[in-house]
């Protein structure tokens, strides 16, 4: 019996793709995040969707060699096998065929010329996730082309003139201060977590851990993000009635003064207003 043949029609491959760049903390495992989002993609639109990573969370799903992924045709999630080849090679060889489905990229598979040439890609119907160190290191095609951030906690980040300059000149103002405001929250809910454990520990200990929270709902709170929209200029994961607190908590940090009348035309730049929430 012939191996089925995976045939694409022009809609497919020239229909609007996301490319999300994703910021999270190096010891943060956001691999939980990933496994959903890519079985959700899945099942919504019945294409294929592989991730390249070293990550051994991934484990459990099942491997496909990338020098025959054009024979593995079925709309599931799979790991890529590399061979041990070079990245460059592999990413190389993906992009002229795969195609119409979702490619995860892993920061330890990831250089700049890497990153550059996904960002070139186009006319295959591809949408890309990729972890980067930070946003301050994305090359100019990858700038052009990014979509949607998906910022997690991250320590490294300085919130700093200095960093808002730097932002400011590589992506505009209105998304300098949105990213800094998407990492500071991602920052403080990763850290309100935090200390909630530090508080319960003696009682987590005697009651155990599954008493208080199951094991998905801590492990995603932990990967807890939010996403920046690049083409609309807002925050998409924190209800617009509790950001007026992370908004000043910024603008402290940046040195800022602020008026209440400040922080209402934040909230409504980067979170929408009260009108447009209703509808």
């Amino acid at each position: 019996m012939p191996r089925q043949k995976l045939e694409y029609s022009e809609e497919q491959l020239k229909r609007p793709t996301n490319f999300i760049v994703v910021l999270a903390d190096r010891v943060l495992d956001v691999s939980s995040i990933d496994i959903k989002q890519a079985e959700d993609y899945v099942a919504k639109h019945n294409r294929r969707a592989i991730v390249i990573t070293t990550n051994k969370s991934f484990s459990d799903i099942d491997k496909v060699s990338y020098r025959n992924i054009m024979n593995a045709v079925k709309p599931v999630f799979r790991r890529v096998d590399t061979h041990d080849d070079e990245y460059f090679k592999v990413y190389q060889k993906l992009t002229k065929i795969y195609k119409n489905g979702l490619l995860i990229a892993y920061r330890e598979t990831i250089t700049n010329g890497i990153a550059q040439m996904l960002a070139e890609t186009e006319d295959i119907g591809l949408d890309i996730v990729m972890q980067r160190e930070s946003a301050l290191i994305l090359t100019k095609p990858e700038i052009q082309r990014v979509n949607f951030f998906r910022i997690h906690k991250n320590d490294n980040f300085r919130f700093c003139a200095e960093v808002m300059k730097i932002l400011n000149s590589m992506y505009g103002e209105a998304a300098a201060m949105g990213i800094s405001l998407a990492q500071f929250i991602s920052n403080c809910q990763y850290d309100i977590f935090g200390k909630y454990f530090n508080e319960m520990s003696l009682e987590i200990a005697r009651e155990g851990l599954t008493n208080f929270i199951n094991n998905d709902e801590y492990v995603h709170q932990l990967a807890y993000h939010v996403y920046y929209d690049m083409v609309n200029d807002r925050i998409i994961g924190l209800e617009r009635e509790k950001c007026i607190p992370y908004i000043a908590g910024l603008l402290d940090a940046l040195g800022t003064e602020w008026t209440e009348d400040n922080l209402r035309e934040f909230r409504d730049q980067y979170f929408g207003k009260q009108n447009e929430e209703a509808e």
